[in-house]
Order: structure tokens, then C-alpha cells, then sequence
């Protein structure tokens, strides 16, 4: 993503692909890709990232690289889905997404689940998904880190 449009200024100047706001872009748009199943958007985050990930500009860029580091750990590491599946006025559904924002997995997204993807149960459940596999349901908010350092490693 280029910071300006081009224009008639582009031959002397060229626009500029900052690093730092597309590594925060692709971050946005590979977790929206995960969040609505369009790998489309995966697509177009792994293009933002390596048209401003070459040598030259990392070294240019000092401290911003963070932001890098961050969404290709993302990108080739996969995510770490945490799903909860109940109503977002429920007190156990709330304490099992409280219980999946306070684990540390900083390839996480956690959210409420809409209907369909997982079976409805008579009691909020969560699922803790990678591109290769999910737990078994966990309905106990004390499981959560626990079962989640099963996701430490990359997804194969």
C-alpha cells in the first residue's frame, strides 16, 4: 500500500510503500481473513508484506521492523483461533473469552462465534483452532491456558 497516490510527481520522487502501515495492514487483514474464512484477504496481506519487506528497507527502518516481526510470525506461523460459542450476554461466555484474552499467544484471535460453524450446545463452549486441527470443546475458563500452550509451535 502506497502512502500517496502516484502522480505527476512520482518520476522525481517516487511514493513511498511505508513498512510500518502495511505490516499493520497486513496484520488487520490476514486476522479478518481468519475471522470471516476469506483467504482471499490472506492473500492480500502476505502481497502488502512482501512489497515492502526487502533487505534495504528493514535496515532503513530501525524500530518499526516491530510490526514486521510481528505479522510474519503471523504469516508463517498461522493463526491461533480462540472461538467462543454462546451468547455474548451469557456470564460463561464472557469469563471463557476473559479466560482467552488473558492467555499469552501472540498469534491470537478471540471472539465470539457466529452460529453454524461449531454445534450448539446447552452451554457456552470455546474452541481453540490452527489451520491443522481444534481442541475438544472447553467449557472451564481455568482450562483455557492450558490447553492453548497445546498451540505453542507453528501449525504444520
Amino acid at each position: 500500500f502506497y502512502s500517496s497516490p502516484p502522480d505527476e510527481t512520482a518520476a522525481i520522487i517516487p511514493p513511498r510503500k511505508p513498512l510500518g502501515y502495511n505490516a499493520v495492514a497486513a496484520h488487520f487483514l490476514y486476522d479478518l481473513s481468519v475471522y470471516t474464512k476469506n483467504t482471499e484477504l490472506a492473500a492480500v496481506a502476505e502481497k502488502a508484506i512482501r512489497a515492502v519487506a526487502a533487505p534495504d528497507v528493514i535496515r532503513r527502518e530501525g524500530m518499526i521492523t516491530g510490526q514486521l516481526a510481528l505479522v510474519l510470525e503471523k504469516l508463517t506461523a498461522k493463526y491461533v483461533e480462540f472461538s467462543v460459542v454462546g451468547e455474548q450476554d451469557d456470564p460463561g461466555a464472557q469469563a471463557l473469552l476473559g479466560a482467552a484474552r488473558a492467555t499469552y499467544e501472540p498469534r491470537k484471535l478471540a471472539h465470539y462465534e457466529v452460529a453454524g460453524r461449531y454445534p450448539d450446545r446447552d452451554a457456552p463452549l470455546m474452541y481453540i483452532c490452527n489451520p491443522d486441527f481444534c481442541s475438544l470443546p472447553i467449557g472451564d475458563p481455568e482450562q483455557v491456558a492450558t490447553i492453548a500452550r497445546e498451540f505453542r509451535g507453528p501449525a504444520r
